[in-house]
C-alpha cells in the first residue's frame, strides 16, 4: 500500500522552484488590490461597487462664457477637441444652459459646440485613478440622432474604448445619465465621444477612485517573497557547487 504524501502539490520536491515562487507572490500580491472591469449606467450601483471616492461638482469655480479653455479643479481638467467650455453657476446663469443643469449644488460644466458635430470631452486626473463617473444632463437630444456614448481611458482594459450608454432616436429635453467605468490598470484620461449635431449637454458630479498605494502589509509580503526566493537561490547554488 502506498503512503499519501503529506506534503501540498505545489509544495512537492525538496524545494519550492523559483518559477512556482513567483507564481505565488505575484498571486498574492495582485489579490490585494483589483477593480474588476465594468461599465456603469447606475449611480447607486456604482456607488456601492466603488470605495474611496472623491467627487468633483464644480462648486469653487466662478461662471465663464463658453470658449476653448479648459475648466480646472485641484482634482481634474476638461477640455474638448470642438470648442466650447463653461461653468455654469445655474441653470441660465452665465448664459443659456440650453436645458442642462446641475445634479449636485447650483454648478456644472456647459459642453455645447454650436451647429457641428460634438467632437471629444477629454477629463485629465491629478492623479491616477481606478474608477471614474458622472452625472450628464440634456446628452443626446439633439436633431441629428447622438447614438452610443463611448468613454475611452488611456490605458488598461478600456483604452480601445467602450460603449457605455445607447441613446435613444428621441430623448427628452433635459434628461439625465449616469455614466461611469471601473479598471484593476490606474489610468490618467479619459475622453467622452457621441455622435449627433449642435449638441449641447451638463457635466456634474464627478466621482474618481483614486489608484491605491500598497498598504505596509502588501509591502511587507513584496519585500518576504523576494528574501525567500534569495534564500531558494542561495541553497540551489551551494547545492549544485
Amino acid at each position: 500500500m502506498s503512503t499519501p504524501n503529506p506534503r501540498t502539490p505545489f509544495l512537492s520536491g525538496p524545494m519550492l522552484s523559483a518559477r512556482r515562487a513567483l507564481a505565488l507572490l505575484a498571486a498574492l500580491c495582485a489579490a490585494a488590490n483589483v477593480h474588476a472591469s465594468q461599465t456603469y449606467t447606475s449611480e447607486a450601483s456604482f456607488l456601492a461597487a466603488v470605495p474611496g471616492l472623491s467627487m468633483e461638482s464644480f462648486e469653487a469655480l466662478d461662471g465663464t462664457s463658453l470658449g476653448p479653455a479648459s475648466v480646472v479643479t485641484p482634482l481634474l481638467s476638461l477640455s474638448v477637441s470642438m470648442p466650447g467650455l463653461a461653468v455654469q453657476t445655474g441653470p441660465n446663469t452665465p448664459q443659456s444652459g440650453y436645458d442642462t443643469s446641475a445634479s449636485d449644488g447650483s454648478h456644472y460644466v456647459l459642453v455645447y459646440a454650436g451647429a457641428v458635430a460634438p467632437g471629444t470631452l477629454t477629463i485629465t486626473f491629478a492623479q491616477p485613478v481606478t474608477a471614474f463617473g458622472f452625472t450628464s444632463s440634456d446628452i443626446g437630444d439633439s436633431a441629428v440622432r447622438a447614438g452610443v456614448l463611448r468613454l475611452t481611458t488611456n490605458t488598461g482594459a478600456y483604452a480601445s474604448g467602450v460603449d457605455v450608454l445607447n441613446l435613444p432616436d428621441i430623448e427628452l429635453s433635459g434628461a439625465t445619465h449616469f455614466i461611469g467605468l471601473a479598471q484593476a490598470q490606474p489610468f490618467t484620461q479619459v475622453q467622452l465621444s457621441l455622435g449627433g449635431f449642435d449638441e449641447a449637454y451638463g457635466i456634474d458630479e464627478i466621482y474618481l477612485a483614486t489608484a491605491p498605494v500598497p498598504e505596509p502589509e502588501s509591502w511587507a509580503l513584496m519585500a518576504a517573497g523576494l528574501l525567500g526566493l534569495a534564500g531558494l537561490r542561495r541553497r540551489n547554488t551551494s547545492r549544485r557547487g
